[in-house]
């Protein structure tokens, strides 16, 4: 069914269709507020709310060699360390 947006604004319906492919070649209804096309918004949507994917960085450090004997002691301990049970 082909209409207009102000048919469909007088309607109270939040989707329109009129035939017509969006700017970027869907054949889709739009919507009545803005007059975007339906397909448009939720491609616009998934691109902006994409989970961002973690990213690893390697950092090379030098410890002086006095330090390390004295961080692995506390890595020791560290890892004796009893972990709470959930």
């Amino acid at each position: 069914m082909i209409s207009t947006r102000k048919d469909a604004r007088d309607a109270k319906l939040t989707t329109y269709f009129t035939g017509k492919p969006c700017k970027r070649g869907h054949d889709a209804p739009r919507y009545v507020n803005s007059g975007n096309c339906v397909v448009c918004n939720k491609l616009s949507n998934q691109s902006y709310y994409k989970p961002l994917e973690p990213k690893t960085v390697r950092i090379k450090i030098t410890i002086p060699h006095k330090h390390i004997r004295a961080i692995k002691a506390l890595a020791a301990a560290f890892c004796a360390l009893e972990k709470p049970t959930p």
